[in-house]
């Protein structure tokens, strides 16, 4: 439920970068879908026999709309070409969610930076200050890499 009331308030705080993210990993999930099966033309080359699969036909047409022969060269061209644009949209991707993760956090640092000078003498003077910095600096570490992994989830 916390996790939940996380997400609702970073999608309040940060609605563009988020839904950038959402995009960006969607059109990378299918950028890898669309690689994946470019490699069903090649499998089928090398099995050989006169039965093509669906997705062979289907890919097979494509090439042939695109004015391209229909041999093993060209269908490891598509091949490597589609693993190249996933691969480059997959850094792309990442990128942006990295990016998010360190405007959440400094968004995060600086809230609790602030509510540190407006606390009162006695909440520094009770405590260790080493103690309270070092418990703060690892705390943000730990909600950095969840933020980070929930993104990449």
């Amino acid at each position: 439920m916390k996790a939940l009331i996380f997400i609702r308030d970073l999608f309040r705080r940060f609605p563009l970068l988020l839904a950038a993210n959402t995009l960006f990993l969607s059109l990378e999930g299918f950028l890898g879908i669309a690689s994946l099966v470019t490699i069903a033309p090649i499998i089928d080359f090398f099995v050989g026999g006169n039965a093509a699969s669906p997705i062979t036909r289907r890919v097979t047409s494509v090439i042939h709309a695109a004015g391209l022969p229909v041999n093993l060269g060209v269908l490891l061209g598509v091949f490597l070409a589609a693993q190249l644009l996933k691969n480059s949209f997959s850094i792309f991707a990442k990128h942006f969610v990295f990016r998010t993760k360190y405007a959440v956090l400094r968004e995060l640092i600086l809230g609790t930076f602030e509510d540190f000078f407006r606390a009162r003498w006695l909440f520094f003077t009770g405590t260790k200050q080493g103690a309270i910095l070092n418990t703060f600096i690892h705390e943000m570490t730990v909600v950095g890499n969840a933020f980070g992994a929930m993104a990449l989830f």
